[in-house]
């Protein structure tokens, strides 16, 4: 009985496909790893660090008196544009 759950246990399943495949099998796998750890580490950045960076660049936004003049326009322009490339930020291995 042991034997039985042994072999239906799904690292068997993953080794045996591996082995049958070759080496393409075992890269496809590691490329597969590689995309859902980038799309689980963008999930985390919009749930959590995103919206954190955001509502710290609306509080310096929020405290500033002026909002009209150029500047206040340039300056507005500057902290959309950081939290823009942070959204778009690739991994350094990637870049």
């Amino acid at each position: 009985m042991l034997e039985l759950l042994r072999q239906l246990s799904p690292w068997v399943a993953v080794k045996d496909l591996a082995s049958a495949g070759g080496p393409v099998v075992v890269w496809i796998m590691l490329a597969c790893l590689t995309m859902w750890a980038m799309i689980i580490e963008r999930y985390w950045f919009f749930k959590n660090v995103l919206p954190r960076q955001a509502e710290a660049m609306l509080t310096i936004w929020r405290a500033r008196k002026d909002h009209k003049s150029w500047t206040a326009r340039q300056i507005r322009r500057t902290m959309i544009s950081r939290l823009n490339g942070a959204m778009s930020v690739t991994l350094p291995c990637c870049a």
